[in-house]
């Protein structure tokens, strides 16, 4: 019995691994095939990992998207072609629920959060209702688990400061520069 799970993590480990090796070639045609490796590996292993990396490759193919949307706005907010939004929106959908399902096998590794609250983040900045509060508590749910990383704390600030909350934003910038005094990038959102 043991060396079954045992031959089941391998394999999957082996499709995750391609699926690295895959990402670092500078081809960004290669996604596609990351994508199916790592859902190989989930076929094997339902691992937090795994769904984690599978957000991030959505992620990756959210940015193209977006920079074709930006590009048809600014020639004229009528021609934006509706079946890239919808495709961004499902995206979107598709990469929050990867990250729900890490959430769900591993509630206490603030990683799951922070990819949650990545998604939430790129949600709130496109206006999507309910996206900042989404935001907001994975990264409280990550603070949790690790309430020392001054980097939550920072992103907690720029989360706060992107939405015109300064009073917010100062109060996460005193906190991660409190935990680290020369918390360069936290000195740098104080100056703005």
């Amino acid at each position: 019995m043991w060396s079954f799970v045992y031959v089941k993590k391998i394999m999957a480990l082996i499709s995750f691994q391609s699926a690295i090796s895959t990402l670092n070639t500078s081809d960004n045609k290669q996604i596609e095939k990351a994508e199916n490796s790592i859902k190989n590996a989930l076929s094997w292993d339902k691992s937090d990992v795994y769904y984690r990396a599978i957000s991030e490759i959505t992620m990756l193919k959210i940015n193209p998207i977006l920079q074709t949307l930006q590009e048809q706005s600014k020639k004229d907010a009528k021609d934006i072609d509706q079946t890239l939004v919808k495709k961004l929106n499902d995206l979107i959908l598709e990469a929050g629920s990867s990250t729900l399902s890490a959430i769900n096998i591993d509630s206490t590794n603030y990683y799951n959060y922070i990819s949650n609250a990545r998604v939430n983040e790129l949600a709130s900045s496109l206006k999507v209702p309910n996206a900042y509060e989404n935001t907001k508590a994975a990264y409280s749910n990550a603070l949790k688990y690790n309430p020392y990383s001054p980097s939550l704390y920072l992103n907690l600030a720029q989360l706060e400061a992107s939405m015109d909350k300064a009073d917010e934003a100062l109060k996460y910038i005193g906190v991660a520069l409190q935990l680290k005094q020369n918390y360069t990038e936290a000195i740098y959102l104080l100056s703005q």
